[in-house]
């Protein structure tokens, strides 16, 4: 990987992560009704998550595995978007970011 290229992906990385980031915060805070400090909890918690799968540490779908046998929460891209899917004793809810 070429050093312009190495600074490409970074930019898209910094650029993903602050959009996620601040969306993440604006739910919290307006919709949910957490407050500051909980809700920079969770950011903080999401940008350490996020960090450690860019750096290799863990797996993006190690998490979702996870989050899918010990939650029943299951998150796929399709051709649409991003898909959830919660189970919960045989009943499915779907959401799609569109």
């Amino acid at each position: 990987m070429t050093l312009n290229q190495k600074k490409i992906e970074n930019q898209i990385w910094t650029d993903t992560l602050d959009l996620c980031l601040t969306s993440i915060a604006q739910i919290l805070l307006d919709k949910m009704g957490f407050s500051p400090r909980k809700a920079t909890t969770v950011i903080m918690n999401v940008s350490e998550t996020a960090s450690s799968i860019r750096d290799g540490y863990v797996s993006m779908s190690d998490i979702k595995q996870m989050l899918e046998d010990e939650y029943g929460l299951i998150i796929r891209k399709n051709i649409k978007g991003v898909m959830i899917e919660i189970k919960k004793k045989g009943i499915k809810e779907n959401e799609s970011n569109n």
